[in-house]
């Protein structure tokens, strides 16, 4: 889905994020419960008077367009990141992990996009939604990135392995669908 084309469009009518290779809009459209976090933020939001090159069409103001929600980033910071901390801070005792953990919300949180971004025909995962902007290939959503998938890969064999281990989280249904992340 591209912009231009008129998919993906949030319900205000902007320039949206579309995740995976759904068929419909609202398959491609994730809650921002569910979507990726933005890899950079910026002092400006906006600059005057200049156009926004995703939507030329539109005439809509220039946004910070390094809003990148990445895969790479994101898997260090809802997996890697917070489940190591957590391991930590638990002395090593996977059953010490709390469900209600910030660690553990964010472990469980991604998956949604995780699921929705995996490109079912290669077992790889997008480097980041269609529509994430960046001047030197306009369709970087379409991509998939080694390094990214790596880290992708090591957060989510270190859910696994908090999930697999633990003997009291409310989690084990998500088993499933971690191992089909890793498959």
């Amino acid at each position: 889905g591209v912009v231009s084309r008129g998919e993906c469009v949030d319900s205000e009518g902007a320039c949206g994020f579309c995740y995976g290779d759904g068929t419909t809009n609202a398959a491609k459209t994730l809650s921002f419960e569910d979507a990726y976090f933005f890899r950079m933020i910026a002092d400006y939001h906006s600059v005057e008077q200049v156009v926004d090159a995703r939507c030329p069409d539109r005439g809509q103001t220039w946004k910070w367009n390094e809003y990148r929600p990445v895969l790479g980033e994101n898997a260090w910071a809802t997996l890697l990141g917070p489940l190591q901390v957590e391991y930590l801070r638990a002395d090593g005792d996977i059953n010490a992990i709390p469900d209600d953990s910030p660690a553990m919300q964010l472990a469980i949180g991604i998956l949604c996009a995780l699921q929705t971004m995996k490109i079912s025909a290669l077992g790889a995962i997008y480097y980041a939604p269609r529509n994430t902007w960046d001047a030197a290939d306009p369709d970087i959503g379409s991509t998939f990135s080694t390094e990214n998938q790596a880290s992708a890969l090591a957060g989510l064999k270190a859910l696994h392995t908090v999930l697999n281990r633990s003997s009291t989280t409310r989690y084990k249904a998500q088993l499933p669908i971690v191992e089909d992340q890793i498959a």
